[in-house]
């Protein structure tokens, strides 16, 4: 359990980490509509968006699909290695 909390500080203390509001999942569910993602993750999209996230990895989500112009999905397993 200790360490668990050490981990758990130590990515609090460089990630920024957004609370599921109402606003996120308003934003989420039009990400969804409107890229056809699923709902589970255009709330993590949405997240990323109001955080003023630029890249999100995910191997999930379509590598390469640019969110608003402002959010790129990148595929870190992907044959770029998600940073081309």
């Amino acid at each position: 359990m200790v360490l668990l909390i050490l981990i758990t500080n130590r990515l609090r203390a460089v990630c920024k980490i957004e609370a599921l509001t109402i606003a996120t999942h308003t934003r989420g569910l039009a990400v969804a509509e409107r890229y056809g993602v699923s709902l589970y993750d255009a709330m993590i999209i949405a997240a990323a968006l109001i955080a003023g996230c630029k890249i999100l990895f995910s191997e999930d989500i379509q590598d390469g699909l640019r969110i608003n112009r402002q959010l790129q999905i990148r595929n870190p397993f992907g044959s770029g290695g998600g940073f081309a």
